[in-house]
């Protein structure tokens, strides 16, 4: 299961499917880099290295054009070589079906090989500015890489059906891919916690009801996330109490009190915390905001710099109605804590939530990719 590595959400709901395939007594052995990697060995999988394929980063933590174009040649060797050491690892492995999120190359390798494959993807399109030459080259690019994702059997989308898809800025009005795309639902961990857990872990961080809560939730990779959980921890309010998760795998795991906030390097119950809090401040990642949906959390989501996917799932949340897309130059303490009285003081958020919280319970987007799987591998 080749998997996405920069930040977690692709390797944390990689995993849910991975327990579902367990749980019918089928094996898994996984592929990925960065942060994926550490998250997926650290939750018992066999995983192998590989190098990461990915945008450029700029000094100042956001995904760089320029760098990125510099890097091209370099990136199609390397994607070259990706695709020789899947097939490598396909001939060791002989796995039966190859079920990738996010990453191409191990698509290419299984087809050359004939081997079936399926991808988990919620970014096909690569999205540009909106005018010119830039729109002809977006749609071209878009167009392209669908024909390659559509060497899959089928090409799932973690997403809802139109017109409450939130990549629909990323997947949408595809022709070379359209008739493979098939939208599963929402991935997630999401599980009822014990009621005494939850209880200890309201007492350990004094939540009594009597403040609303907001649970900070900053995913992506290294550099990213410095100075947005700097200004987070800022955002001081009598009303509220601010949880934040660092998201750095292999960090600390006992929370730190800073201020009126309380800080995790690596927090082990986030989940518990997504149940508790009343309001998500998140990234702009699909898993992300897909879980806050799924928990009935209205969000403030706060994409990194220049991450058009990140971008994108932003503006459809405001679309929406489901939270509040805060641009990154306009993240400071005080203007986060206008932000969190505006979304704690307007009933229409939670409303909107609730409703797609209640359209997404009618997906199993893990039974329907655990099936896919187990049809792949009977063929």
């Amino acid at each position: 299961m080749p998997t996405f590595g920069s930040g977690l959400g692709h390797a944390t709901r990689m995993a849910s499917v991975a327990n579902g395939l367990k749980s019918k007594g089928l094996s898994v052995h996984f592929s990925s880099f960065k942060e994926g990697l550490d998250y997926l060995t650290q939750s018992g999988y066999p995983c192998d290295s590989v190098s990461p394929i990915d945008v450029a980063w700029s000094a100042e933590g956001h995904p760089s054009v320029g760098l990125t174009l510099q890097r091209m040649p370099k990136m199609f060797a390397r994607f070259s070589k990706h695709v020789k050491l899947e097939a490598q690892r396909i001939l060791k492995l002989r796995p039966k079906v190859i079920f990738s999120d996010s990453r191409l190359s191990p698509i290419i390798a299984a087809t050359l090989l004939g081997l079936p494959s399926l991808s988990l993807l919620n970014q096909i399109r690569v999205l540009l500015p909106k005018h010119g030459i830039f729109r002809l080259a977006e749609q071209a690019g878009a167009e392209i890489f669908g024909q390659l994702w559509g060497l899959s059997r089928e090409i799932l989308i973690p997403d809802l059906s139109p017109p409450y898809t939130i990549a629909s800025k990323n997947v949408g009005r595809i022709s070379s891919v359209g008739n493979k795309m098939r939208y599963v639902g929402y991935i997630s961990s999401n599980r009822s916690s014990e009621s005494d857990k939850i209880a200890k872990i309201r007492k350990s961080l004094e939540i009594d009801g009597r403040k609303q809560v907001f649970f900070a939730q900053i995913s992506g990779p290294s550099g990213t996330k410095e100075r947005l959980i700097a200004e987070i921890s800022r955002a001081v309010s009598e009303r509220f109490v601010l949880i934040i998760s660092g998201g750095m795998p292999g960090g600390l795991t006992e929370p730190v009190r800073i201020g009126n906030s309380w800080f995790f390097e690596w927090c082990p119950i986030r989940d518990e915390l997504f149940e508790i809090a009343d309001y998500a401040l998140i990234r702009g990642g699909h898993s992300t905001i897909t879980k806050s949906i799924s928990l009935g959390k209205p969000m403030l989501v706060l994409p990194i710099p220049n991450h058009t996917e990140q971008i994108g799932n932003a503006e459809r949340v405001e679309e929406l109605g489901l939270g509040i897309y805060l641009r990154s130059n306009d993240i400071s303490g005080k203007k986060l804590i206008e932000s969190m009285e505006m979304i704690a003081s307007n009933d229409s958020y939670k409303s909107k939530v609730d409703h797609l919280k209640k359209i997404s319970s009618e997906y199993d987007a893990v039974a329907t990719c655990v099936e896919k799987i187990s049809e792949a591998y009977e063929k």
